[in-house]
């Protein structure tokens, strides 16, 4: 049972724990939680109390036997430091007031993220946003751990090797919470990162669960309560929120199939102009700095994107007409001009093809016994979503393209389509 594991017995000295109907499993989801017996609504699964919560505080004051000047650290060296050296048996000095939870963590054999996979295995993502997304994350926790092993110096840095920061970065990204569930037990200006022991063992459902996030300031816990019965022998979910699957793959490691919640982001870079076109986007109330849009499973192109290419492909003059108001009532539909509707929608469609070929070409070929069928299996569902997405979103392109050229018509204004398609018409006579 849950309740009578290492971990399940720590949590139940501070007055909390997991329910004693609840049993570890593994599956085909890896480590998973079941009840033995039916669940009602309402039950609390698990609750975490204040003080076993991994957090920067607690990770900065344990890490000052091994290192001084924490204070310049950032959350996620701290945790991921603190975390790592766990796994070091002696000689660092780290008291190991999480024995029991390091302990019930997956180990690097358990994890399937894209930093673990093979080079054949990321050839496998070429063209998409996802290959750029992995090698920039996997470099910037090198580089982070290249830093921490400075600060540390001595033994320290002998023994805390790249596998085991690479593996509690791999554990903080796929199980941390905001510290906001807290209170003021870990204050700060803005949410941090931090881990709930025993509440971040539930899996993500696949088909969305009713779940609550309980955090009772008079009790000092975390709990999840369940709020729909959860029958026997089922395994027993958490839900992470609405993840995309580059997301999904990204942090945690697996996909899910047809995700409602998938994206396809697309970025923009601001053009070089004589007046900066930053302070112009920023004036907007709200600002229209973000240049990374998401497009949706229904292929909706974001009006925010929109508007900022409106402004990106106006011409000098154009720019100087702009009147004053909301980003929407300066920078919506057609009020830059016909012709300047019609050149972001050209682009975008040019952007689109381009995104939908870099999906859909073939994979660099691996050889046998490269390559895992899970992984791959993985891959070609986040692909076929984003191909749906921007096949959609071409489609909503094109519909803003013939909505474009009525409503110039409508103002009298002939953007000289009919005409094109006469010329064709008689060149083929």
């Amino acid at each position: 049972m849950c309740s009578n594991s290492p971990l399940g017995q720590v949590l139940a000295r501070d007055g909390a724990g997991f329910d004693s109907r609840l049993v570890f499993k593994t599956d085909a989801y890896g480590g998973s939680v079941y009840t033995s017996t039916l669940l009602p609504s309402g039950t609390t699964i698990v609750s975490c109390p204040f003080s076993q919560a991994v957090t920067p505080t607690l990770a900065r004051a344990a890490l000052a036997a091994v290192a001084s000047e924490l204070d310049s650290w950032t959350d996620h060296e701290l945790l991921t430091t603190y975390l790592a050296l766990h796994k070091v048996e002696s000689g660092t000095g780290l008291e190991h007031l999480h024995q029991a939870y390091v302990e019930s963590l997956p180990t690097e054999a358990d994890l399937s993220t894209p930093s673990y996979w093979s080079d054949a295995e990321l050839s496998l993502l070429e063209g998409t946003n996802l290959a750029p997304a992995v090698v920039e994350r996997t470099m910037g926790w090198r580089k982070e751990f290249e830093g921490v092993k400075r600060k540390v110096g001595g033994e320290v840095a002998a023994q805390l090797s790249w596998n085991l920061y690479l593996w509690a970065s791999t554990i903080i990204s796929s199980r941390a919470f905001p510290s906001s569930l807290l209170h003021d037990f870990e204050p700060s200006p803005t949410p941090t990162p931090v881990l709930l022991p025993g509440v971040d063992t539930l899996n993500h459902s696949p088909h969305g669960v009713k779940v609550s996030w309980l955090s009772d300031v008079i009790k000092r816990t975390v709990s999840i309560v369940i709020e729909e019965d959860v029958a026997a022998d089922q395994q027993v979910f958490n839900t992470y929120g609405a993840k995309s699957n580059e997301e999904l793959l990204l942090g945690y490691g697996f996909v899910l199939p047809s995700n409602r919640s998938d994206t396809v982001a697309l970025k923009l870079s601001i053009p070089p102009t004589p007046a900066p076109l930053s302070s112009t986007l920023a004036s907007f109330s709200p600002p229209l700095t973000s240049l990374r849009h998401l497009v949706p499973r229904s292929g909706r192109l974001p009006e925010e994107l929109l508007a900022q290419m409106r402004l990106f492909l106006a011409t000098p003059e154009e720019r100087d007409g702009l009147g004053q108001g909301t980003w929407e009532e300066v920078l919506g539909m057609g009020k830059v001009g016909w012709e300047n509707e019609m050149d972001v929608l050209s682009a975008l469609e040019g952007m689109l093809e381009a995104k939908l070929a870099g999906v859909v070409r073939s994979p660099v070929e691996s050889g046998e016994g490269d390559v895992r069928d899970s992984v791959r299996a993985m891959v070609d569902e986040y692909r076929r979503g984003q191909v749906d997405i921007l096949k959609a979103a071409l489609a909503d392109q094109q519909r803003r393209v013939d909505e474009t050229i009525e409503k110039a018509a409508l103002e009298g204004v002939d953007l000289g389509f009919g005409d094109e398609e006469d010329e064709d018409v008689e060149d083929e006579e």
